[in-house]
């Protein structure tokens, strides 16, 4: 700091001089902070600055300065700089130094504009408007007016001034088009298409009028206006953007119209592949053009019009985040702020719990301070009060800007004079959403009523699929009372329906749940109970296992509400437990007590066994809700690994009571001498069973009829309902004395044996072994029966050791000359295993490389190549459940059947779907899962199907991008339909195929090496050959596991794409 004692001329001397300084150094080492530094020291100096080398390089550096403060959106630091810098403006700097002038006056109005400084932001206009004859420089005047007037939500007066800005270029625009404007624009559109595809299109020439471009760009700044005021304009913005490209040309702004006409092509035809084609057409346009400053509003774009459909809502946000971060790297702050929206909207989902959404709503809050977008606050303002209105029982106000007010005052004083459509319509969609959640049908259709133009008018996906579901299920709760609904309200819901089924179809994670929901109100509304039931089954089926909390909960409470309407309590209580849970978690403490209140208990039970029920409630639905046939695989490849009997059978029994909601359970295995109660479990008791007990001798823990009968017969037991007098079990003295409500009685059987049998109950509830728990009991049984023969085969053997070791070195040699024999019998199946798997020839148009690496000295894992046709290669890798010799079998059944199938079936789907009628049909228990990709050198595409695997990766231009599972586990379920998925490929693309080995591998502490790991390996090695990035990937794993030996089989392929 410079000292206040030293005289004026000193003290500006001094600031010149370090001023210069810092300019030498900045013209050796250009660095963006020093900027400021440079411009605080001249303005300190600028007195003594009298040269005109002097004086240009003052306004160099505030000009730079000012421009910093406006990209940080520090507009009061960029309004003073440029006000300091147009006072200094004369006639005589007008003729000298007209640019500079220009770009003076339009950043002063501009950043006086964002301030609400608007009658100097307006003075300042005129004065360009009548310095400036270039017509194209009058219309970037424009431009920066519609931008700022777009950001200040003044879309009316945007809307004005983009109609000056197109008269300047002498280019007809009717103020407001009708429908046969729009018919004659569309029939132009397809003259000047001339049937060109998306692909062809990019060969179009390049637009080199500069008029042409700036028109474009004020039609895109006027579709704010379009999109929440006319939706005739709106199209008509967008046919018209689309025939000026079609007729002159590409240039960079193309992708506006191109992108647009895509996404209302899939609302016309619901063609969602056309759709892609068209934004893909949009990026190549960025890219060919170097575009990189609009990439941010591309980006917001695609998150809100062509994401929603391919992206869950955790990839959603990140998504917005990434278009928020471009948009502000460039200072587009308008589509910054519109990105900031959508990370607002897309958390609500996303988020597991309202806290967390709520941190993100303060974060967002905070990055729009700086925007000065009045529709950020208005946005986190309605999204804050859905989360404290389900949160707490009493009515909440609105709290926007640190005023509190009803929602009746916000909507009258703040969303009206505002007049933002999407902040409106996102308003109106979560008051529609805490209305139907506390029964309020009334005052949720007052609302959806009230903001009804701009709801039907959103071009945001997300809000318009919720305005659709909540209306539309308002409309039917409001009228259950009448006898029908209106036509309208009819055709309003059968709309919805077929919308949502259109949405399901494309991203069922999305969608399906409420899709089905939909579906079974209507039934429900319709007395077609019988759909309904099927449809609620579906919905709750539906649901994805990284779907949040609040999703969840609503599904499982109208799923809830249905059974306990039809009287089956029980189950309505398991549902509504669910949605309970659920809500609570989130943070909808209302609700939640809304739904405890709802339950229903059993009569005459004691507050000490309701609080013993309740925990043992707990238990089951912690379990209920994470059923999962990937987890079932994996407990039961978990089974497979052990050999010693007793663990195994603990580990059994315990595998099985997590994933069949038992409170308690038994297996029974049959001795010499009887059958034995070998091992149980009791949710209550820990002490169950301390060993094992005759069967004869287990009256108190199980009924010991129905097992003998059990075993006897070989047939299942089944009874859901016990008090039911129907059941010839129904007097069985243990079923009369403890009274259990479901009860499940299953052989274990390996080729026709009965190996054991397992006993399971629930006395809590009635129903719980329903079909989806059966199968999953089935799959575990299958691998316990071969575990227990093995157990059994493994304690004969060490019996057998016992008596062996007392004959010591004969039966020592003996024993040695048997390992030896196994060990060459291993050597050899290694030998068979490894013939197997394919050659490694040249593949013209790809270069790949293979990793295979067993576990053991044979494995579970198995790929395979082929070229199909001339320049179409088929790529197979597979993982068979377990390790070792039993999966190394299983893969060379897979082999055998896979040969034969793999020349004849013409696409992955079908080749998936004949292999695994052909698994069922042969070999019953037998499970893998696979993935089958079809690489097509000719026309650039992938077609690929998957069967449980783990989603693959893309890695394009540094990205990745996850594969969609496509279908089942095969031999899982009969007549499952598989799907191809396909995607256009580029040059420099890498396609990795894999099974789960590669990141499910532990070191000494236990940690896994992880997808984050290999991702992260993979991108950072992805300018390696692939031969040369399969080796730098196993030493990232190989140095993650410090020495420990590998744990599960693993295979990796990578192939590149070098399309010539």
């Amino acid at each position: 700091m410079i000292g206040e004692s030293i005289a004026l001329e000193q003290r500006a001397e001094i600031h010149k001089n370090l001023a210069w300084f810092l300019i030498e150094s900045d013209r050796l080492a250009s660095k963006q902070e020093r900027i400021p530094e440079i411009a605080n020291h001249l303005i300190k100096s600028q007195k003594i600055l009298s040269s005109k080398e002097e004086v240009e390089i003052f306004n160099h550096y505030i000009i730079l300065a000012g421009n910093s403060a406006k990209l940080a959106a520090a507009f009061n630091t960029a309004y003073n700089l440029f006000t300091l810098l147009k006072k200094k403006i004369t006639e005589e700097s007008w003729k000298d130094r007209k640019e500079q002038c220009v770009q003076i006056y339009k950043s002063f109005a501009e950043s006086a504009y964002f301030l609400s400084k608007t009658l100097e932001a307006e003075d300042a206009v005129q004065v360009l408007l009548s310095r400036l004859q270039d017509r194209i420089e009058i219309v970037d005047v424009y431009l920066m007016q519609l931008e700022v007037m777009n950001a200040k939500n003044d879309l009316e007066g945007a809307y004005k001034v983009g109609l000056k800005a197109l008269q300047s270029l002498d280019v007809g625009f009717p103020e407001k088009p009708g429908i046969t404007v729009l018919i004659f624009e569309f029939l132009k559109m397809i003259y000047y298409q001339r049937g060109r595809s998306p692909e062809r299109l990019r060969e179009a020439k390049k637009n080199q009028d500069p008029y042409k471009i700036e028109t474009i760009n004020i039609l895109t700044n006027m579709l704010n206006y379009g999109k929440h005021s006319d939706g005739k304009l709106f199209v008509f913005l967008f046919l018209k953007l689309m025939n000026i490209t079609l007729k002159e040309g590409n240039s960079p702004v193309s992708f506006f119209g191109y992108a647009g006409f895509g996404s209302l092509l899939f609302v016309v035809t619901g063609n969602f592949k056309t759709t892609l084609r068209y934004w893909d057409l949009g990026e190549y346009i960025i890219r060919i053009f170097n575009a990189d400053r609009i990439r941010g509003r591309y980006l917001f774009g695609k998150n809100m019009l062509l994401d929603f459909y391919r992206q869950p809502f955790s990839k959603l946000v990140l998504l917005a985040d990434e278009a928020y971060e471009k948009c502000i790297q460039y200072g587009d702050y308008l589509w910054a702020a519109f990105s900031l929206i959508s990370h607002s909207i897309y958390h609500l989902y996303s988020s597991d719990t309202s806290e967390s959404y709520y941190e993100v709503l303060i974060k967002d809050a905070k990055r729009g301070e700086q925007l000065g977008y009045e529709t950020v606050y208005i946005v986190v303002a309605s999204s804050d009060f859905l989360i404290r209105s389900i949160g707490n029982t009493s009515k909440q106000n609105v709290i926007y800007r640190d005023r509190e007010m009803s929602a009746e005052i916000f909507e009258r004083e703040v969303l009206v004079p505002n007049a933002n459509g999407t902040a409106n319509a996102w308003y109106a969609v979560l008051r529609g959403k805490e209305t139907y959640l506390s029964g309020e049908w009334k005052e949720g259709l007052r609302v959806f009523d009230k903001f009804a133009n701009d709801l039907e008018r959103s071009r945001t996906i997300f809000i318009y699929s919720e305005y659709r579901f909540y209306k539309s299920l308002h409309l039917i709760r409001s009228n259950e009372s009448k006898r029908r609904l209106s036509w309208s309200n009819l055709f309003f819901i059968k709309r919805s329906i077929s919308l949502f089924k259109v949405w399901s179809k494309t991203f069922p994670d999305n969608f399906q749940s409420y899709f089905y929901i939909l579906k079974a109100e209507y039934n429900r509304y319709k007395k077609d109970f019988a759909k309904t039931d099927m449809f609620y089954e579906s919905a709750l089926s539906s649901l994805q296992e990284n779907e949040g909390n609040l999703r969840k909960a609503i599904v499982h409470e109208h799923a809830g509400v249905w059974e306990f309407e039809r009287g089956r309590k029980h189950y309505a209580n398991y549902l509504l437990k669910v949605s309970e849970r659920q809500y609570r978690t989130w943070g909808a403490t209302a609700k939640a007590n809304q739904i405890q209140a709802m339950r229903q208990h059993e009569e005459d039970v004691g507050i000490l066994l309701r609080m013993r029920e309740e925990a043992l409630w707990d238990t089951i639905l912690k379990s209920a809700e994470k059923l999962d046939f990937r987890s079932v695989l994996k407990s039961s490849q978990s089974i497979s690994e052990i050999i010693e009997q007793d663990e195994l059978l603990r580990k059994l029994m315990r595998t099985i009571m997590e994933n069949a909601g038992a409170t308690r359970g038994f297996l029974i295995l049959p001795r010499k001498d009887g059958l034995y109660v070998e091992t149980g479990q009791d949710i209550e008791r820990e002490d169950i069973l301390t060993r094992s007990l005759i069967l004869d001798y287990a009256t108190e823990l199980l009924p010991i009829e129905i097992v003998y009968y059990c075993y006897r017969s070989g047939q299942r037991i089944l009874l859901n309902n016990t008090s039911s007098k129907d059941s010839p079990h129904s007097l069985n003295s243990y079923i009369g004395a403890k009274r259990p409500k479901s009860l499940l009685c299953l052989p274990i059987t390996k080729q026709g044996r009965i190996l054991s049998v397992l006993y399971l109950e629930n006395g809590l509830t009635y129903d719980v072994f329903d079909e989806h728990k059966l199968e999953i009991l089935e799959i575990l049984s299958s691998q316990a029966a071969i575990s227990l023969e093995n157990a059994k085969l493994y304690e004969d053997i060490t019996s057998l050791n016992a008596e062996l070791e007392k004959k010591v070195e004969l039966r020592t040699q003996e024993l040695m000359q048997s390992l030896e024999i196994i060990r060459k019998d291993l050597l050899y199946s290694k030998k068979i295993q490894r013939s197997i798997l394919p050659e490694h020839p040249v593949l013209p148009g790809i270069v790949y490389s293979v990793s295979y690496q067993p576990m053991d000295e044979v494995g579970g894992d198995f790929y395979d190549l082929f070229e199909i046709r001339p320049g179409v290669y088929r790529f197979f890798v597979a993982d068979a459940t377990g390790h070792g010799v039993q999966a190394a079998l299983i893969t060379m059944a897979i082999k055998s059947e896979y040969e034969h199938l793999k020349k004849i079936q013409k696409n992955p789907s079908s080749l998936l779907g004949e292999l695994n009628a052909v698994i069922l049909e042969k070999f019953k228990t037998l499970y893998l899962t696979c993935v089958v990709a079809d690489i097509n050198v000719k026309n650039h595409t992938l077609e690929y199907s998957s069967a449980g695997h783990p989603p693959q990766i893309l890695l394009r231009e540094g990205k990745t991008d996850l594969f969609h599972k496509t279908g089942a586990i095969l031999g899982l379920k009969k007549d499952f339909v598989y799907y191809t998925e396909k995607i256009k490929l580029k040059s420099g693309d890498r396609i990795y195929l894999f099974t789960d080995g590669i990141y499910e591998q532990f070191n000494a502490t236990k940690n896994e090496f992880g997808e984050a790991r290999f991702s992260n390996s993979i991108v950072l090695s992805s300018s390696l050959s692939p031969e040369d990035q399969i080796s730098t990937v196993q030493k990232d794993l190989n140095l993650f596991l410090q020495g420990e030996p590998i744990q599960d089989d693993l295979t990796l392929i990578i192939i590149e794409v070098v399309f010539s």
